[in-house]
């Protein structure tokens, strides 16, 4: 009899497990597929472009570049969906924009307190460097705004002319290779959200122009910009699904860019994912701040030095607030991620 009722205890614990976990779930949807049969809030990835203007009047001409407002990427389209816990209190809150790209903060809990695992490492760069430069004589000369959209595919190195101005263009994206594999780009489904995150690219932008005296001369000059592209990994950031324990998360992103990251699971924190050191903003920031133009001063490459030297502190404090959390040491977790 006690046999039975050991066995009949565990058989209902397991059913209670099974469909008794509360989790938000999202599923990619096919290309092909319009409609939203599965129910549930569509959201896209993020995709954004480079612009390129060019500012001529009786100055001169200038030349700046900026990253354009996140657009939704019709090819990544996901559906994300509550799962019910039918034996616990739940309240998930999850938002997108009108262009349908993740907004401001989703939230999920199942009855506890909030426990701060990690916030804005990965918050966006921005900011437009402007660069001066000769006015051409004979491409481009009538005063006005010039402007040329380049990307948002740019997953290899390109280079191309812009019209009758005088300008060629390269484009370089990130040639380094994370340290692990993206965790979205092989998954349809999972507890959680897909997301990209921001990655610089090189912009090199060579100008000839021709004066009165028919003298051509050439000048180089080169842009560093962060954007999430067709070159961004898709990514995947995991919420937790839980039936026993007291649970709350909380997720922020902007524009479909995820900039905070907290998560408390039974007051145990749980092992979080590595955002790809690639993305965090202190990379583009000390990129962008050292460079002004291809040869610089002597006072820029000092600037330039101090601001590698700064983000590979940025770095390794990064990497030991990661690992302090995926081993779960609540004391190096608060000494390493402060």
């Amino acid at each position: 009899m006690r046999n039975n009722l050991a066995a009949a205890t565990a058989l209902l614990l397991i059913a209670v497990s099974v469909g008794g976990c509360a989790s938000i779930r999202s599923t990619k949807l096919p290309q092909s597929n319009n409609s939203n049969p599965q129910g549930g809030m569509v959201y896209y990835l993020p995709t954004q472009q480079l612009e390129l203007t060019m500012t001529v009047d009786d100055k001169g001409a200038r030349l700046s570049l900026a990253a354009s407002r996140a657009m939704a990427d019709v090819g990544h389209k996901y559906v994300a969906q509550f799962r019910r816990n039918h034996v616990g209190t739940n309240k998930f809150v999850v938002k997108a924009n009108a262009e349908g790209l993740l907004a401001g903060e989703l939230s999920g809990s199942t009855v506890g307190n909030l426990g701060e695992a990690i916030q804005a490492l990965a918050a966006s760069s921005a900011g437009t460097r402007t660069l001066d430069h000769p006015r051409s004589e004979n491409k481009c000369k009538e005063n006005g705004t010039y402007k040329w959209v380049l990307g948002p595919d740019i997953d290899a190195a390109t280079t191309m002319a812009l019209g009758n101005c005088g300008l060629v263009v390269g484009l370089q994206p990130p040639n380094s290779t994370p340290a692990a594999a993206p965790t979205g780009d092989h998954l349809s489904q999972g507890p959680g959200f897909f997301y990209r995150q921001k990655q610089p690219v090189v912009v090199k932008v060579t100008h000839t122009s021709t004066d009165a005296a028919k003298k051509t001369t050439s000048q180089d000059f080169v842009f560093y910009e962060s954007i999430a592209g067709a070159h961004s990994p898709v990514e995947f950031m995991p919420v937790p699904r839980t039936l026993f324990a007291t649970t709350q998360w909380k997720l922020s992103f902007d524009n479909g860019i995820p900039t905070v990251y907290d998560i408390d699971a039974g007051g145990d924190l749980i092992g979080l994912f590595k955002l790809p050191a690639e993305v965090v903003a202190a990379y583009s920031d000390a990129v962008a701040a050292g460079f002004t133009r291809e040869k610089t001063s002597l006072g820029n490459e000092t600037a330039y030095l101090e601001q590698l030297n700064k983000l590979a502190l940025q770095q390794a404090k990064n990497e030991a607030c990661r690992l302090a959390v995926q081993g779960g040491d609540n004391d190096k977790i608060k000494a390493a991620c402060q």
